[in-house]
């Protein structure tokens, strides 16, 4: 039934909850019915796999990246932090046809201008973060951590969301279409504000903290951060952007509700009680900048970001 994308074991479980959920309904409803609804969902599907077929993805796969060079005509660009990386991640990522909002180049923040003078508004934000990483508290490296969301070993940043959003469907007792409706507003607006976040991050281009403090920090040549810079360019934070439009999409659907989030206590941290979500939201930005991979604008813009596209999505998407 599913194509090579999915692993086998992926597949073969998928197949297995068609195969009792098709058996389920053939007893509920009778078999005439399930086949004139499993007919018209196919044809639902089509309709999406064509529109889907022209969204770039595919053609942005054999596209070819020139890195611009860090040099002294450009001190601010973005340079590898990994001897073994020298690709950013998905530099073409922006030119994805978003699902929702009109365009990729939405919302662009603006930046604080690049300045490697001691005592300027760049230079501060990056001493900032040099800083804070000399004195870090134990709250501050458990919300680094916590928020960290590393690919390979963790579900990633859109994916702690989705973890969010289980634990309210069994904590908020959400029926069938509160569930449906709230997974596909927080998907899309994830999916529109990794978009948009990729067009800035390659439309600035900008560099590291971990670059700008080995080079103009006085005693720091070889600072590293809390936890591991990823490999593509700094404005603004991705996980902040992505935390600002979930942030907006569930507090339109449940108001300022205080919750309890148990995403990465697998790690052998304890569950961290927030708030509201634009609590949570804030929390994941500021972690960005405890753990030394982003500078201050970065995240609170990033967060901004992450609303406005989010409120955009509730204008145009009409699910009632």
């Amino acid at each position: 039934m599913f194509g090579s994308a999915l692993s086998t074991s992926s597949a073969t479980r998928i197949d297995s909850i068609y195969s009792d959920n098709l058996t389920q309904r053939n007893l509920i409803i009778g078999s005439i019915k399930t086949n004139k609804s499993i007919s018209f969902g196919a044809q639902i599907a089509e309709k999406l796999i064509t529109y889907i077929g022209g969204d770039n993805f595919i053609q942005t796969r054999s596209l070819t990246y020139n890195v611009p060079a860090r040099n002294s005509l450009h001190p601010e660009y973005w340079a590898s932090t990994n001897p073994s990386v020298s690709m950013p991640l998905e530099p073409f990522w922006g030119a994805i046809r978003p699902i929702s909002i009109s365009s990729s180049d939405m919302s662009v923040p603006s930046e604080i201008p690049f300045d490697s003078t001691v005592g300027s508004p760049f230079y501060n934000q990056a001493l900032e973060v040099y800083t804070i990483s000399q004195q870090l508290t134990q709250s501050q490296k458990n919300i680094a951590l916590w928020w960290a969301d590393g690919s390979g070993s963790t579900a990633t940043p859109p994916g702690h969301w989705v973890a969010i959003e289980n634990q309210l469907t069994t904590d908020l007792n959400l029926n069938l279409q509160q569930a449906a409706e709230m997974y596909a507003l927080v998907g899309i607006s994830m999916a529109d504000a990794f978009i948009c976040c990729w067009y800035s991050k390659f439309k600035f281009n900008l560099l590291r903290p971990q670059t700008y403090i080995r080079d103009y920090i006085p005693g720091a040549p070889t600072w590293s951060p809390f936890i591991p810079t990823p490999p593509f360019p700094e404005y603004p934070s991705g996980h902040s952007v992505c935390s600002g439009a979930s942030a907006e999409i569930l507090t339109k659907l449940f108001g300022n509700l205080a919750f309890v989030d148990k995403t990465n206590t697998n790690l052998g941290l304890n569950p961290r009680y927030f708030n509201s979500f634009y609590d949570a939201a804030n929390e994941a930005a500021i972690s960005r900048v405890y753990g030394g991979i982003h500078f201050r604008e970065a995240s609170e813009k990033g967060v901004l970001q992450g609303r406005m596209i989010a409120q955009d999505l509730m204008i145009r998407i009409k699910l009632k």
